[in-house]
């Protein structure tokens, strides 16, 4: 066994030699990829919230990562990139155009979604999001924008129920104002719609207080921060990853022959 092993030792030695020195200069030759991070955390109910204050509910486990890959926050984070004017408009072109298909993909590969999530705390935790792009600008910008659409996504869920009731009570009113034109209508009748008219009137007034003091569930921890170095490529440890695996391969065929 160690005597064949021995025979071949110099062909394996040029084959990790010349495994490793491809790889090293492949990755090299890849172009630079950075990573940037900003945090959001959930914020839970007072009870000494004011009844003008409405907050969107906790979100079910996976909601946000659904959410995430869904038209609405993309088409919010690709609208921002291509608003924004501190990145070139050639490299926001590039950066639409990859979240574009990825959205179409269903597959995210610019932005990732991790959770911290304490058990039993009623969805209580940590968000981060991370973004990987091909500069530190690009990178940073898309993680804060991406929060951004996050934050504004989970404002318009409380929105939308306060909203909805706004609507409903609208359509109360206008039913008691129809109601309240009929002329054979008893006194006691009229007096009643008369008291359930100022008690919508009320309720809309307050819901449209409401609409003022919408609060998310999720709130920014901290912007992004710019990376100094890529994440990616890393040629000396690609090199030495496939120089092992070569030695390894080698040792392996040397020893069954």
């Amino acid at each position: 066994l160690w005597q064949g092993i021995r025979r071949r030792a110099p062909w394996i030695g040029l084959s990790v030699l010349l495994a490793g020195t491809g790889v090293f200069f492949w990755s090299s030759g890849q172009p630079a990829v950075y990573q940037a991070s900003s945090s959001l955390m959930t914020t839970s109910a007072s009870s000494s919230s004011p009844d003008t204050i409405v907050k969107a509910p906790p979100l079910p486990e996976g909601a946000l990562q659904e959410a995430l890959q869904g038209p609405i926050i993309f088409k919010s984070i690709i609208d921002s990139l291509s608003n924004d004017t501190s990145l070139p408009q050639e490299l926001k072109d590039k950066l639409t155009a990859q979240l574009t298909r990825e959205l179409q993909s269903g597959k995210l590969a610019s932005v990732n979604l991790t959770s911290r999530i304490q058990q039993y705390s009623g969805g209580s935790g940590i968000y981060t999001i991370t973004a990987k792009g091909p500069t530190p600008e690009a990178v940073t910008r898309l993680a804060d924008v991406t929060v951004d659409a996050i934050v504004g996504w989970d404002r318009n869920r409380a929105l939308s129920g306060v909203q909805r009731a706004q609507r409903g009570l609208q359509a109360q009113l206008d039913e008691i104002d129809r109601q309240l034109q009929d002329t054979t209508l008893s006194e006691l009748d009229r007096q009643t719609l008369i008291a359930a008219r100022a008690n919508t009137q009320k309720n809309l007034a307050q819901a449209n207080i409401q609409e003022y003091g919408i609060v998310g569930f999720l709130d920014r921890v901290a912007p992004a921060v710019q990376p100094i170095n890529p994440v990616a490529p890393k040629p000396v440890r690609n090199a030495i990853l496939a120089s092992l695996l070569t030695l390894l391969l080698g040792v392996g065929i040397a020893a069954l022959r």
